[in-house]
């Protein structure tokens, strides 16, 4: 029985001890972070696989501790019916004997006549005392030895117990090990989902940052050509207000040249010429302006080419503005045509034509320098003045409102 109690307790103490155990294990499950998973799993495998061969071990422990405690109840069982036999013997032993001595009492009472009645009584109840207390004493005995096995049954019966219940746990914690198991490759596939997710979006980010990029870069490009343009602008007003005068020189000649027939038909020539020029001027002027407005790279350069190709536009040349073609000098007259009369023309300088314009018009925009130029061209087609002689580059009218 003491080696029964002692596996008992070896039982318990390995159950509680592999209790402890599963507790550290979860709190230190609680405990991981995410970049450990996949050491953590293996971990736990390898545990679990320990966990496993020591449910084993514990189960054939309990199966080895379940025959003892039913050879413990067999051999209580017997000790018990063995000791009852006993204790029943002996009773009707010590029955037929006090029956015996009772008789022989009797039997000596009436032969107790010749004898001393005290001495015989003393001697047969000393006997008989002893007899009892000898019995008694047996009877006692036999009591104890089966209280402590009804206790030690009742022990065996609760330490069973406690190994059931201890059973059912490590069933328990076996299925939660499963089922962490299981979460921890959910989140291993999510943890992989949310990397791919990662890159795209940062692709994704590093596209619009070189899109901004570049539209940063446009809008620089685009804010320096309008600052180029208005320069231009300005040094093609300061060219037109010194060559003011010698526009009113070649309309006082024109003036004195009307009367003459042959001249006259080829200032229709020329006035010709010059709104074909305008036409084409307006035609470009519009290309120019379905490149502002849909931002199309690189129809300006096609345009000032087309100007070079009409010799309308100088070629480049070295000044202190390098992005700004050289002014086309004024063209002669041809020889022979005299001026015509100055009270037939009726137009006023290029620097007071602009002064109304603006003052007409207020801030010149886009639309208000098309109309400018329209005007021109019909002032120029009446009057033949070569105003567009003197505009080298007519892109820099087409910029955004100075």
């Amino acid at each position: 029985m003491q080696s029964l109690k002692r596996a008992m307790e070896e039982a318990v103490q390995n159950l509680a001890n592999q209790e402890q155990q599963l507790q550290a294990l979860q709190l230190d499950q609680g405990q991981l972070e995410k970049q450990q998973r996949d050491m953590c799993l293996s971990e736990l495998q390898c545990e679990a696989a320990e966990l496993q061969q020591s449910l084993e071990v514990q189960r054939r422990k309990n199966n080895e501790l379940r025959e003892k405690n039913w050879a413990a109840m067999e051999a209580l069982s017997a000790t018990e019916s063995l000791l009852l036999g006993k204790l029943d013997r002996t009773t009707k032993v010590w029955e037929e004997k006090l029956r015996e001595s009772e008789e022989a009492q009797r039997v000596l009472l009436k032969n107790c006549d010749t004898y001393k009645k005290e001495g015989i009584l003393q001697r047969l109840q000393s006997s008989v005392e002893q007899e009892e207390m000898r019995w008694r004493v047996k009877l006692e005995v036999s009591q104890r030895e089966q209280r402590e096995l009804s206790l030690k049954v009742v022990a065996v019966e609760r330490e069973r117990d406690e190994l059931m219940a201890a059973c059912g746990e490590l069933e328990n914690v076996r299925l939660d090990k499963q089922h962490l198991a299981s979460e921890l490759e959910k989140a291993k596939r999510e943890g992989a989902t949310y990397v791919a997710e990662v890159n795209k979006l940062q692709a994704q980010l590093n596209l619009a940052l070189c899109r901004l990029e570049a539209g940063e870069n446009q809008r620089q490009k685009v804010a320096g050509d309008l600052s180029k343009a208005q320069r231009s602008l300005d040094l093609i007003q300061v060219e037109i207000q010194e060559e003011a005068p010698a526009a009113d020189l070649i309309e006082n000649s024109h003036s004195l040249t009307q009367r003459d027939g042959v001249e006259e038909r080829r200032k229709e020539k020329m006035a010709a010429g010059l709104y074909q020029t305008v036409r084409e001027l307006q035609q470009l002027l519009l290309a120019l302006n379905k490149q502002l407005t849909t931002g199309q790279e690189g129809v300006m350069e096609t345009v000032v080419q087309q100007l070079r190709f009409r010799n309308l536009l100088a070629p480049p040349t070295t000044s202190t503005h390098p992005t700004l073609p050289a002014l086309l000098p004024i063209p002669p007259r041809p020889p022979g045509r005299p001026p015509a009369p100055k009270a037939t023309i009726q137009t006023p300088s290029l620097p007071v034509c602009l002064e109304g314009d603006l003052q007409r018009h207020g801030v010149l925009t886009m639309e208000t320098v098309k109309e400018i130029l329209e005007e021109w061209c019909a002032q120029a087609y009446h009057a033949d003045i070569l105003w567009f002689s003197k505009l080298t580059n007519y892109s820099d009218f087409l910029q955004p409102p100075f």
